[in-house]
């Protein structure tokens, strides 16, 4: 789909313009105008968008099961895992059901809308900018400014609302993935998790490492629909030792892709490969997401992780645990492509990968010019 830029806009173009602007943009990309601007509606459309993703239809006293269901847990971390699990329904004829709240495996399938100023009383009344909501929950929350004003400003307006309304009500905004704050002409996303730095903020970028960040084009390559939900159902990592949410940086998830991508269609030939980055650029997660994605492939039969003990808290986490122990996966007729991810130590690599000081895509290169590296190997 071509990029639909927004108006050519002056260095203090409101905030408001800014954000009609974008709403427009996501709906000629697919997503569905939301009618919703409070909780009572929030809650409305969430029973209609559940009900029209699983093909049920909900009585009030099924519903209320559902309500209770996603508001057991009022922390992000559990409620992420409520969204990515199914919900066994009692129904009202004796009967019993599943219901799923987001599709991990075919994002197109999830039922995608945009709303704005929604209004949530807390400890203040709040109203937010710009939320993009899958099958009824808010996943995806934007704040912005007006062009001129530092995006650091976006940021802390989101952590105000942590502090005095996504808690509030239903709680149903602590279903939020991650979050996405632009002034118009800079942009970044940043996962939902305590202890938020601004430092812990990403821009995303094309595969050749270009940085993207004027908010149209970002809203392309980002926000759409397949990208978004892949995003989220397959580019975050659920960090059970500190109870946290992860969301992979581009780099990593080209890194991921190409790996996916080598084990699903190999060459004849040398069809081993390995993945450069710099020092302090994620590479336990990277090989941790990687092997995730690549252990659930039909067609292979092994998928080992190994690495050393160093990494943001994954080596003690029980999935990686889990993950490192499996042997071996779903068997398709006599198909064995066992990818192993092997982390092996190396020299000073010049410019393992594009980084600019300050605004880098991967960490910053030594004063030489040279960034410390490490490949991580994979083996078919």
């Amino acid at each position: 789909m071509s990029e639909q830029p927004f108006q050519e806009a002056s260095k203090t173009q409101p905030e408001q313009v800014l954000e009609d602007e974008l709403v427009a943009h996501l709906t000629g990309m697919g997503y569905a105008k939301a009618d919703v601007n409070d909780e009572v509606s929030m809650l409305a459309n969430l029973k209609a968008q559940l009900e029209a993703f699983n093909n049920v239809t909900l009585t009030a006293g099924e519903f209320t099961q559902v309500r209770h269901h996603l508001t057991k847990s009022s922390n992000v971390f559990e409620k992420a895992k409520i969204l990515r699990d199914r919900m066994k329904l009692n129904r009202g004829d004796g009967t019993t059901t599943y219901l799923e709240f987001f599709d991990s495996t075919n994002p197109q399938r999830n039922r995608w809308q945009v709303t704005q100023q929604v209004s949530v009383e807390g400890q203040y009344q709040n109203r937010y900018d710009v939320a993009l909501i899958a099958n009824g929950l808010p996943l995806v929350q934007i704040e912005l400014k007006r062009r001129g004003l530092e995006m650091k400003e976006a940021f802390n307006q989101i952590q105000r609302y942590q502090k005095h309304s996504y808690w509030s009500g239903a709680g149903l905004y602590h279903f939020v993935q991650f979050f996405v704050i632009s002034n118009g002409v800079n942009t970044k996303y940043y996962a939902n998790a305590r202890k938020q730095s601004f430092k812990q903020t990403f821009y995303w970028a094309s595969e050749d490492n270009k940085t993207i960040r004027e908010l149209p084009a970002f809203t392309t390559a980002f926000l759409n629909r397949g990208h978004l939900g892949a995003m989220i159902g397959k580019y975050m990592v659920l960090n059970g030792t500190e109870k946290i949410l992860m969301v992979l940086r581009p780099y990593q998830y080209y890194a991921v892709e190409r790996m996916v991508e080598r084990v699903l269609n190999p060459p004849a030939t040398n069809a081993n490969g390995y993945i450069w980055h710099t020092t302090g650029s994620g590479k336990t997660l990277t090989s941790f997401k990687a092997a995730q994605i690549i252990t659930g492939l039909p067609s292979v039969y092994k998928s080992r992780l190994r690495g050393g003990p160093e990494g943001p808290g994954l080596q003690n986490d029980p999935g990686l645990q889990r993950l490192q122990q499996r042997q071996c996966g779903r068997h398709q007729q006599h198909a064995e492509a066992g990818p192993t991810i092997h982390r092996r130590h190396e020299a000073d690599r010049d410019h393992a990968a594009k980084a600019e000081h300050g605004d880098q895509q991967g960490p910053a290169p030594r004063p030489d010019g040279s960034a410390a590296g490490r490949a991580d190997h994979f083996h078919l």
